[in-house]
């Protein structure tokens, strides 16, 4: 347990839970106010047993203001945030949605658009890139959030004369 005469968030938080344990996660008391004043994430690191639709988790011992603007993600999990509410956040589904390349296009001729949906609104994902499909090297060439929707759109610039590539998708 933390404890702070007021909090003010500005970026990311990462939480640990284990709900096998008398106190089942990262706790901060905030005898002040408590302010989220960014976009961000709440990272969930799930130490314990599997998680559960319900299991409920109060990480600040008041509502944050602005608490509604932070992403919460981790732990294979689909989250509810009610940090703006009670300070805490809640296990929504365990049923992680999978991200879908719905299509892609040419737009020009050095240009690869593609898009897809199915994503965890807000979360981060990244493009990766590698001319050997079997290799265990991939590089990133994007990054991005999917949108409110789960939607995705990627643009990236192809060289010409470049060998064959491929692209993943990784959340």
């Amino acid at each position: 347990m933390t404890i702070a005469s007021g909090l003010n968030l500005g970026g990311n938080v990462l939480a640990k839970v284990n709900k096998s344990l008398p106190q089942p996660n990262d706790f901060v008391a905030v005898p002040g106010g408590a302010e989220n004043t960014n976009d961000g994430v709440v990272m969930v690191n799930n130490q314990g047993p599997a998680l559960s639709a319900g299991d409920t988790f109060t990480l600040f011992s008041q509502a944050v203001t602005g608490g509604n603007t932070l992403s919460v993600l981790g732990a294979g999990v689909i989250w509810t945030n009610h940090l703006a509410v009670d300070g805490g956040i809640s296990v929504h589904s365990t049923t992680v949605p999978h991200p879908v390349i719905q299509g892609t296009k040419i737009a020009n001729a050095n240009t690869l658009v593609f898009n897809g949906n199915n994503g965890y609104p807000g979360a981060p994902f990244a493009v990766l890139f590698s001319t050997n499909l079997a290799s265990p090297n991939w590089t990133v060439v994007a990054t991005g959030a999917f949108d409110g929707t789960g939607a995705f759109s990627v643009t990236n610039t192809i060289t010409p004369g470049a060998p064959r590539a491929f692209y993943r998708l990784q959340q």
